[in-house]
């Protein structure tokens, strides 16, 4: 089994898990091999659908990544209509969102961490965006906060 095999398999497996920023890694991987061995469509069509995963998961720094890899390609690649809200409730990412309302419930950032099945300090990113986006300074606020929002929300 080749690289670019590997790379299908772990895609494959990816799609049926919970975790969307692994499957665009994965996806970006083999979408790479692919088009440096001449698959230029294929890896072509892999590197968007990562891009667009980065994106609706709000990591811009890998979707800036797979921006180039494209433009490499000769192709530009744009996400009309999915910039989100920069603040507020609205303007958290899915991932912030989880993290926060596992934080309201008294979670620690370990626990968040193991719960969610990321690392610690992807916790603290997701918190620290939260925090800003939310425009609070400590836990307790959150918390408060969330609960208010909940609340109002459903």
């Amino acid at each position: 089994m080749g690289d670019a095999e590997h790379l299908a398999l772990a895609v494959r497996c990816f799609e049926e898990g919970p975790r969307p920023l692994a499957l665009a890694s994965a996806l970006e991987d083999a979408g790479k091999v692919l088009a440096g061995r001449g698959d230029r469509e294929e890896g072509v069509a892999l590197l968007g659908r990562a891009l667009e995963l980065y994106a609706d998961g709000g990591a811009s720094w890998d979707a800036g990544r797979v921006r180039r890899r494209l433009r490499a390609l000769g192709i530009r690649r744009r996400l009309a209509g999915m910039v989100p809200p920069r603040n507020g409730w609205s303007g958290l990412t899915e991932c912030e969102l989880e993290v926060v309302r596992q934080v309201a419930r008294g979670l620690t950032n370990r626990q968040v961490a193991e719960r969610l099945f990321l690392s610690q300090h992807t916790v603290s990113n997701h918190l620290r965006h939260a925090f800003a986006k939310l425009d609070v300074t400590s836990r307790v606020e959150l918390a408060r906060l969330a609960a208010m929002h909940d609340n109002t929300a459903g």
